[in-house]
């Protein structure tokens, strides 16, 4: 299905704070949307950064914005997440320079988070105290969790270390702030005035808690493209209530509304100007032609270009910014002769720069017609004086040309055959330093992905997402989606083809989780019921189960006829013994909001996505076992563990990789095939000598 056009409706929210000063914090908002055609599919970049109680290093922010956009949008040909990690790369080496320039002192004071957006595709990256929340169907998750997890201090040789990508939907709202804006304002009151669209409560908030630093926000607001038409993103600035003299203002508040409009930022007319001379030197070199260099320079008016104005200049001494920005645009009649006069110096300084870009390609042209009439002009008394030389001298110059052509290719050969020498070594270096990487973290040397059977093509909408085996060795697909059927493949060493199972279970929910009972498989449905299908009689059945209020299962595991459900939102485990009563099993509080997954050998384990095990016994956490796992992923989502089996198994989406640990914690082996795109789900069969993967709609089998 194709992907509905969205169109981003964007609020930047920026809190000045009480006694706003340069030695206080500052906070920055940048929002660079595409320019021309070629930027579009580059999309647009957000910035939001802080600068904690440091005026020495107010510059930095601006520094890094200029820095990631300036490359960002260098290269159009690059696709956008190949563009951002370049301009990463050179804003790293930025900071690395800095650092070996000015004090240290202003590194771990940074808070600094960039985002891109095309289309329906989000890529960011983050320094320090900032969050980036996604507000989908009433629930506000936090994405940053996404990346690798912050150190204590900032590495000044790699401060960007990840960049998390993901897929955004209509109606989904993106905010980015600082972190320390919810010490001011409840997560949950943010999240219902982005509900309600009263961004106008903030105000109210903030003069509610006066001692507040210096904030920002930027709301992104993904709505279909037909709903919104393009226009610039609103920029809503409070201080007003911190202000101690207001009635001095030079100008009124009027006047303001109407002059913040022509406002625009340096930055923007500098990349304009920078478009406008790549621009007209390509047109430049097409007309070059070598056989008769002649330009001719046509004194021409320069043509018009709707440059940005500034958006950034001051405003006088102890002026009120608004609250708010009117919707509707004054028609320039009734602007007041301030704004007016403020709006045509704008437009003389935006003539100024057009005139120096021309002057300045003009003297460019004019240098390299110079430099080639010199050169034709050298090489034709060359010519002329090798005509009329006798012929012992013509002899004598043929030979120096063509030991100077035999030099020349000698020397090529020569340094090409000493680069493949070197590289062959190189490459000799790294095979060996793989191969002790890979024998220090036990990792199995490829291949060992075979493939054990596709899914066949059907016309049941069924797209496998889950596997597992019953009692009488069949390895059962199911799915997620809206769909009763189950695909049955025996567990056998040459059996590779399997079948379809029709089933009479509801055809119109979607499937949260899926368990092997014996002969029977659990199914747990979005609306919180529960279903069983034997799978000997192959009949359903609903069963009389009945959840906590707010339950939001994640995964699913029975054990000895009890069911144990993994809740992390909530974070409680929920157990239904006997497939009846069912009710919270966790005794104490604990933080499960990074559980992905559970399994239960007798203690019941419960996997996070950074790889770190708790285990629990009776309801209460006995111990933390830590893997230590290399290479480090934060995309772990799948752990079995069972009494039948000796280990610990682990699933790691990023990584393609199934990691085996003792119950102690000790690393095993690994196994990591880059072959595969996405795994699914997995199996460990009884005896461990056989694990089945699913990905990609197929299922592969590692002889363990």
């Amino acid at each position: 299905m194709k992907d509905e056009n969205i169109q981003a409706k964007i609020q930047e929210i920026l809190i000045k704070g009480k006694n706003f000063s340069q030695e206080a914090d500052s906070c920055e908002l940048f929002v660079y949307q595409p320019e021309n055609i070629e930027e579009i599919k580059l999309g647009s970049l957000f910035f939001v950064g802080k600068i904690d109680s440091n005026p020495e290093a107010t510059h930095i922010i601006n520094l890094l914005t200029s820095i990631i956009k300036r490359e960002y949008y260098f290269n159009r040909r690059r696709k956008a997440l190949a563009s951002l990690e370049a301009s990463l790369k050179k804003a790293n080496a930025a900071i690395l320079e800095l650092t070996k320039k000015e004090t240290l002192k202003w590194v771990n004071k940074i808070n600094f988070i960039c985002v891109a957006l095309i289309k329906n595709q989000l890529h960011f990256t983050a320094l320090g105290q900032t969050k980036a929340l996604l507000l989908r169907g009433g629930r506000l998750t936090d994405l940053t969790k996404k990346l690798v997890p912050a150190q204590e201090k900032i590495n000044p040789k790699k401060p960007f270390q990840s960049i998390a990508s993901g897929k955004v939907l209509n109606n989904d709202k993106i905010i980015l702030t600082t972190s320390d804006i919810f010490q001011y304002i409840p997560q949950k009151g943010l999240r219902q005035i982005l509900e309600l669209g009263q961004i106008g409560q903030l105000q109210a908030i903030i003069k509610e808690n006066e001692n507040i630093p210096a904030q920002g926000l930027i709301i992104i607001d993904l709505v279909p493209e037909k709903e919104l038409p393009a226009k610039k993103p609103t920029t809503i600035t409070f201080q007003e209530q911190f202000a101690k003299t207001a009635s001095s203002s030079r100008l009124p508040k009027k006047i303001n509304q109407q002059l913040s409009p022509f406002r625009a930022k340096t930055e923007e007319i500098i990349s304009d100007i920078n478009l406008i001379l790549r621009n007209y030197l390509f047109k430049a070199r097409d007309h070059w032609k070598f056989s008769a260099i002649k330009i001719k320079l046509q004194k021409k008016p320069a043509p018009s270009f709707e440059l940005p104005l500034f958006q950034n200049a001051k405003t006088p001494a102890n002026e009120n910014l608004p609250a708010s920005l009117p919707d509707k645009e004054f028609p320039q009649a009734d602007l007041p002769p301030a704004s007016r006069l403020y709006k045509e110096l704008d437009m003389r300084q935006s003539e100024n720069w057009q005139k120096r870009a021309f002057s300045i390609i003009r003297k460019l042209l004019i240098f390299i017609e110079k430099i080639l009439r010199m050169f034709f002009l050298t090489a034709g008394k060359l010519i002329s004086a090798f005509k009329n030389a006798p012929l012992r001298q013509k002899r004598i110059y043929l030979l120096a040309l063509a030991a100077l052509i035999l030099i020349s290719v000698g020397s090529r050969y020569s340094l090409a055959y000493k680069y493949q020498k070197e590289s062959e070594s190189n490459d000799n270096l790294a095979k060996i330093s793989e191969e002790k990487f890979n024998e220090i973290n036990k990792i199995a040397s490829p291949p060992f992905f075979s493939q054990e059977t596709s899914i066949p093509a059907n016309n049941f909408n069924f797209l496998p997402s889950r596997i597992s085996i019953s009692a009488n060795n069949f390895l059962l697909a199911t799915t997620n989606q809206k769909s009763n059927i189950i695909y049955s493949l025996p567990v056998a060493p040459n059996e590779k083809t399997g079948n379809f199972i029709p089933t009479d279970l509801p055809q119109d929910i979607n499937w949260i989780a899926v368990a092997a009972n014996k002969n029977s498989l659990i199914l747990l449905a979005e609306n919180n019921e529960f279903y069983e299908f034997n799978l000997l009689s192959k009949t359903s059945s609903r069963l009389a189960l009945t959840l906590p209020a707010e339950t939001k299962a994640q995964d699913m595991v029975i054990f000895n006829n009890n069911i144990y459900l993994l809740d992390s939102q909530n974070s409680q485990i929920i157990k239904c013994a006997n497939l009846a009563n069912c009710q919270s099993w966790l005794k104490e509080k604990n933080d499960l909001s990074n559980a992905v997954s559970l399994a239960i050998d007798g203690s019941v384990y419960v996997l996070s996505q950074n790889g770190e095990i708790s285990q629990y016994f009776n309801g209460v956490k006995k111990e933390s076992i830590q893997s230590k796992l290399r290479p480090f992923s934060n995309d772990f989502f799948k752990i079995q563990a069972s009494q039948e089996l000796q280990n610990i198994y682990l699933a790691d989406k990023t990584k393609k990789r199934i990691a085996i640990i003792d119950k102690n914690g000790q690393l095993i082996k690994q196994y990591i095939d880059q072959g595969i795109s996405n795994i699914e789900d997995f199996q460990v069969g009884p005896d461990e000598k056989t694990i089945f993967i699913l990905a990609d709609e197929k299922i592969y089998k590692i002889n363990n």
